[in-house]
């Protein structure tokens, strides 16, 4: 079971918790979902019925809806819980997918940042405490076995080159920033998405410059400038092979 947030998920409370010894967790039906990131110590309660039990370094996520009953510890293990807990609305659940598994381990260093920030600034604006709750999932979902580092890498540099595609962009450049050999880079970009990442740079470039030789009045050079060509020669021979015509010829059809 994945919690999944192409939904909205909205940050409603959060705050530290700590265990006086004996201490049971509180037995409720909560309305909304709450993330425990436990810190030392030992929790333990049913679920619907399933036993829970969890140690320092794990997170949990409860579902909204379900209802939760506290579970004594046994004395050989009776080491009060002291966890981090957020308050969540929204976001929906389900099998497989992409999303956060709602149990494993955490990467403390990583998100003791947001959870000190959630500390300080009870009070701050909920875009910021969004924000934070968005980047501990996001560390969360990183550290589940079924995370797909390298997809991930590659989308954002697709999306990199979405966004500079009209600066100058140099192979070399990506991979030192992406941590990868100009070859490996490629190979992995070709493998998933059936190109080079040259060649989709130059289809992308072709695309948005045939978008304004059709919808605005730019000069043929300044097209060429708008979609990263500084060598007018040069962009003339991309948009021929692309096309089979000139960059004139796609303003004013015969």
């Amino acid at each position: 079971m994945l919690l999944q947030t192409s939904s909205r998920i909205s940050l409603t409370g959060a705050a530290r918790k700590v265990f006086r010894k004996g201490e049971l967790h509180v037995s409720r039906v909560f309305g909304e979902s709450v993330l425990i990131l436990m810190e030392s110590g030992v929790l333990r309660f049913r679920e619907d019925g399933d036993e829970v039990t969890l140690r320092a370094g794990e997170y949990y996520i409860q579902r909204n809806g379900l209802r939760q009953e506290g579970v004594p510890v046994p004395p050989e293990e009776d080491d009060p819980a002291r966890y981090f807990f957020i308050h969540f609305s929204g976001g929906s659940y389900a099998e497989g997918g992409a999303g956060v598994p709602l149990r494993g381990v955490y990467p403390a260093k990583r998100v003791r940042p947001y959870v000190e920030t959630l500390e300080r600034n009870r009070a701050a604006n909920r875009f910021l405490l969004g924000a934070c709750l968005y980047h501990i999932l996001g560390e969360l979902a990183e550290t589940s076995p079924a995370y797909d580092r390298t997809g991930d890498l590659l989308e954002r540099l697709r999306t990199n080159i979405e966004d500079q595609y009209a600066s100058d962009i140099e192979l070399g450049d990506l991979a030192k920033r992406f941590g990868y050999s100009p070859d490996h880079l490629t190979r992995l970009f070709r493998k998933r998405y059936g190109t080079t990442i040259h060649r989709y740079l130059t289809d992308l470039r072709m695309e948005r410059a045939q978008w304004y030789l059709q919808t605005t009045g730019l000069t043929v050079a300044a097209v060429a400038a708008e979609v990263g060509y500084r060598d007018l020669s040069a962009f003339y021979r991309a948009f021929l092979a692309r096309y089979g015509v000139s960059p004139n010829a796609v303003r004013n059809p015969e």
